[in-house]
């Protein structure tokens, strides 16, 4: 990323928005790497999918965290529920505790922060241009001191370090929505649209641990949009992401597949 957006507690992720995995895989094979003009990268090395361990589909252990239902709008969780059903007959689900509505809390807080220095930046004469719902966003961080920033980034780690404990020793991947409900529209009010951490509960897991995720459609009736199902691994982890993200695809190519032969 260059440049990098600081203020933001290394929250941000980069990625593609392709047409398949497959062409995922390649555009992030192409943006990966060590470059000196990124920081945060210079740890990580080059993306070869080609190498990445590879594991047949009843072979990728899927977790799914407990009590995430009671998250979801009633047709999200009803493709939700068909998405399990159907993955679960190529490979085992299994139940596992992970701090959703606590990570979330911790990521607003830190993106809070970053648009709170952003804004401060800004000039008086300028600064009544900003929108008021930008200033409503940051006003529940304004009067956090030092140690609770410091309260806020341990236990981040500390989250960060269990997650990927689960990813490593007991699940593959971690299997959820990637939203609680459909698409917003564009023409509801703004102010639903502000609260976004009101309606992204499951992203900010992988934005406070840096593991690798990826999004793939779901469909399940051709009369609404299809959901996504957020796919995350540990971080390193990314060959393990697309082989789940994978399959998952080609379920859903197959569930569609039959589906057009039926209606012809």
């Amino acid at each position: 990323m260059d440049p990098y957006p600081a203020a933001f507690s290394q929250l941000p992720h980069i990625g593609p928005i392709t047409r398949s995995v497959a062409d995922a895989a390649l555009a992030a094979y192409a943006m990966s790497g060590a470059s000196g003009m990124d920081w945060t990268s210079l740890a990580r090395t080059s993306l070869d999918f080609s190498l990445s361990e590879r594991k047949s589909p009843s072979k990728i252990r899927i977790g799914v965290p407990a009590g995430l239902s009671s998250h979801l709008d009633p047709i999200v969780k009803t493709a939700w529920e068909d998405a399990l059903s159907v993955i679960a007959e190529e490979t085992p689900i299994t139940t596992v505790e992970v701090p959703i509505e606590e990570s979330r809390d911790i990521v607003g807080a830190l993106y809070r922060l970053g648009c709170s220095y952003a804004v401060s930046q800004v000039s008086d004469e300028k600064r009544t241009g900003l929108h008021a719902a930008l200033l409503a966003f940051i006003s529940p961080v304004q009067g956090l001191t030092a140690e609770d920033v410091l309260r806020l980034q341990r236990r981040r780690e500390e989250i960060a370090s269990r997650l990927s404990a689960i990813l490593i020793h007991d699940v593959d991947v971690l299997l959820t929505p990637t939203m609680p409900c459909l698409s917003l529209r564009t023409d509801e009010p703004a102010a639903a649209a502000a609260d976004w951490f009101g309606w992204c509960p499951f992203t900010p897991l992988f934005n406070l641990s840096h593991g690798p995720a990826v999004s793939v459609p779901w469909h399940t009736d051709a009369s609404v949009l299809p959901i996504g199902l957020q796919i995350g691994a540990a971080p390193g982890k990314d060959g393990i992401a697309i082989a789940a993200a994978t399959m998952i695809e080609a379920l859903d190519d197959r569930r569609r597949s039959r589906a057009s032969v039926h209606a012809g």
